[in-house]
């Protein structure tokens, strides 16, 4: 099932934080969960429901609690509280998100209280490991590494360096357009790279330090092209008289 709920997003760190508080178990944080795929929720639709299946792409369980974190602290209101989107712990508050505007103070505490009882966790992990996987969307699949960074729209920049096998990479977040997400162009080591539904995809392969550079917006429209000689994609000739048809200018000799 797939809805507009807020959250949900938070509610597996304070699920996982409570099993490891009782249980002890603080290994789970390192297992490899995959991630479930299904259909977009259309324009318009508070939620649908269908049996999802698993994806290719997996990441520890402590990278998904933190990617649930991370977009909902981008996911705010003008007020600079959490977004209630279609209900936060009742259902029956579903039409205070309508619009995108509604937030909830209930959610914000809920939020709060689940970044500080999983901050020890990360940082007991590997210091501050977590957060940044989270916030740049690092996934490992293969030979590829993919990068779906979502952060505060108010921060501008983010600078990390991300090593995966034998490679390294400078990597560098630019959000002067102050939209937190969604890729606009990427480039490794300076060369413009392909990303899809914002997702930037690098390869593993040869080793060696790199640097990346993603400037977060909406993706810019592939170039229109217009050929040599006008609209249409197409190359086409100016038309050209027949010689017989030219005529002569008025006072010219013939």
């Amino acid at each position: 099932m797939r809805t507009r709920i807020a959250d949900d997003r938070v509610g597996l760190g304070y699920g996982v934080a409570q099993y490891i508080a009782v249980s002890g178990d603080a290994a789970i944080l390192d297992k490899a969960v995959p991630f479930l795929q299904g259909p977009a929720l259309r324009p318009g639709a508070h939620d649908d429901v269908f049996l999802p299946g698993p994806s290719e792409e997996s990441a520890p369980l402590v990278g998904h609690c933190a990617r649930g974190l991370d977009q909902a602290m981008a996911l705010t209101g003008a007020n600079g509280m959490t977004l209630i989107g279609t209900g936060d712990w009742t259902d029956g508050m579903n039409r205070a998100g309508k619009g995108g505007a509604g937030t909830s103070v209930w959610l914000g505490w809920l939020l709060i209280t689940t970044i500080g009882i999983m901050a020890p966790l990360a940082d007991r992990r590997d210091p501050a490991r977590a957060g940044i996987e989270g916030l740049l969307g690092l996934n490992r699949a293969g030979q590829v590494l993919t990068l779906a960074p979502c952060f505060p729209r108010h921060w501008p920049r983010l600078e990390a360096l991300v090593r995966a096998g034998d490679c390294s990479f400078d990597s560098v977040i630019d959000n002067t357009a102050a939209v937190g997400t969604g890729i606009a162009g990427v480039t490794l080591d300076g060369v413009a790279q392909v990303q899809v539904n914002g997702i930037a995809a690098l390869p593993l392969t040869g080793g060696g330090s790199h640097r990346v550079v993603l400037r977060l917006g909406p993706k810019a429209a592939p170039p229109v092209s217009f050929g040599r000689y006008g609209p249409g994609g197409k190359d086409r000739e100016p038309k050209r008289r027949s010689p017989g048809r030219l005529r002569c200018c008025k006072g010219s000799p013939g």
